[in-house]
C-alpha cells in the first residue's frame, strides 16, 4: 500500500489572511482597547446601589 507524502492532492489548501482583514482585525482590536480603557475608571456595581430608590430607603 502506498502512502501519499505531504505534497498530495488531499491536503486542504493553506488559507492567508489578505489585507483588509488584517486592517479591520487591528480596528477591532483598537476599538476593543478604547472601550476596556473608557470602562475601567467607570462606575462599579456597588456605586449603584446608593442611587437606586432601595439604596436612598436604608439611609
Amino acid at each position: 500500500m502506498e502512502v501519499k507524502g505531504s505534497t498530495g492532492s488531499a491536503a486542504p489548501a493553506e488559507r492567508h489572511a489578505g489585507w483588509n482583514e488584517l486592517f479591520f482585525d487591528l480596528v477591532v482590536v483598537a476599538g476593543a482597547g478604547q472601550l476596556a480603557h473608557l470602562l475601567h475608571g467607570g462606575p462599579h456595581l456597588a456605586d449603584s446601589s446608593s442611587t437606586t430608590r432601595a439604596g436612598r430607603m436604608r439611609r
